[in-house]
């Protein structure tokens, strides 16, 4: 009988082990949708946003990765709502919205970052939906 109480017990603590991460991690795909963003990676380096120009398309949904390549940098894009001032070298800071305006949106640094600090621009082209890209995707 003690032999069968420690298997029960030995199951039952996998089963939370397992169980409750797995949980966890449906309920938030279930919360956030099955829809996946996609990613583009904004570096700032040497007074300049790479790439400065991106091209999306309305309704999709897009998760901005921002990094720096030389010294602490800031990111705003106002038609998003998306502001920072944590962009550091070797760190991510990211930034999910759906793109649901079409239109072009100017992105800047926050961070006075050097002399050409406010050459560090860049702009995020929504391009309609169902129409074509006026230029190629850049990311």
């Amino acid at each position: 009988m003690k032999r069968l109480i420690e298997i029960a017990a030995l199951v039952s603590v996998f089963l939370v082990i397992v169980g409750v991460p797995t949980g966890v991690l449906a309920y938030d795909g279930f919360l956030h949708g099955h829809q996946d963003a996609r990613e583009i990676t904004l570096v700032g380096r040497d007074s300049s946003w790479s790439p400065s120009v991106i091209h999306v398309q309305q309704g999709e949904r897009i998760r901005l990765r921002l990094t720096s390549g030389d010294v602490v940098h800031g990111f705003a894009l106002p038609g998003y709502g998306a502001m920072t001032t944590d962009v550091y070298p070797g760190r991510y800071a990211t930034f999910e919205f759906v793109a649901d305006q079409a239109g072009t949106f100017p992105f800047a640094c926050l961070v006075t970052c050097g002399l050409n600090h406010n050459h560090m621009q860049g702009k995020l082209i929504v391009d309609p939906a169902g129409g074509s890209s006026s230029g190629g995707t850049t990311q």
